[in-house]
């Protein structure tokens, strides 16, 4: 698809590389699926859309789950897509975060690509130690990610805010079901100044949570610092 007109269009495109359960042969002719591991049919979409729009956006839904590091698999066919005209890659389904990572193309272009948000909403409680970074990643973190877009003289210009985020999970005492539980996604430190405000702030849950913002962002940044990816800490 293509949002906006002026000053910039965006296009978006999606596709997947993971099917929970596959397709078997009774249904796999009967449902479209884009697939991210057909790089011909790919690179054809991408060909067709780039000349309708000024940022192109790939959402891709592939790695491995509570994989806290990109498949050298995916990272080069990321690289092949970027090359061919894509500007940010979007992934999803480890449901942990991985590390974003900018990558130029031969014509200039950068184009940055975030491996995976991590979870934004969800039912999940585990933990999963990144060997490179060190820091331990979880299931119930995650990043929103705001696209700041202009256009100049000079040509298109962009700039990403990256917000850390936890997802509140609790019993839900006024659930009709015997587990209900409450589930939210809020910003981490917004989270930390509720509780000051409610006067439930525990001095060691903050020194937690404000350690968990300097983790996500070491983690994140793994693989480099970009001058337009700025963590809001």
């Amino acid at each position: 698809i293509i949002v906006g007109n002026n000053p910039v269009k965006v296009g978006i495109i999606a596709y997947t590389g993971v099917l929970n359960y596959g397709l078997s042969k009774k249904y796999k002719n009967n449902i479209h699926i884009n697939d991210f591991y057909d790089t011909k049919k790919v690179l054809t979409d991408i060909a067709e859309i780039k000349n309708k729009c000024d940022f192109l956006i790939m959402i891709a839904h592939i790695g491995n789950e509570y994989s806290t590091q990109p498949s050298k698999k995916d990272t080069n066919i990321i690289k092949t897509y970027c090359e061919a005209g894509v500007d940010c890659v979007i992934g999803h389904h480890p449901h942990v975060i991985q590390p974003v990572e900018q990558i130029k193309a031969s014509d200039g272009r950068i184009c940055t690509v975030f491996y995976s948000l991590g979870n934004f909403i969800a039912n999940q409680s585990s933990t999963h130690n990144d060997p490179k970074s060190g820091v331990e990643c979880s299931t119930r973190e995650g990043l929103i990610v705001s696209l700041i877009l202009g256009k100049d003289q000079s040509g298109i210009y962009h700039k990403f805010n990256i917000l850390p985020i936890m997802i509140y999970n609790v019993p839900d005492t006024e659930s009709k079901y015997k587990y209900g539980r409450r589930i939210q996604p809020i910003a981490i430190k917004q989270y930390i100044y509720k509780d000051h405000e409610n006067n439930n702030a525990n001095s060691e849950e903050i020194k937690r949570l404000n350690n968990r913002i300097k983790e996500i962002k070491k983690h994140l940044f793994l693989y480099g610092q970009y001058d337009n990816v700025v963590y809001l800490e």
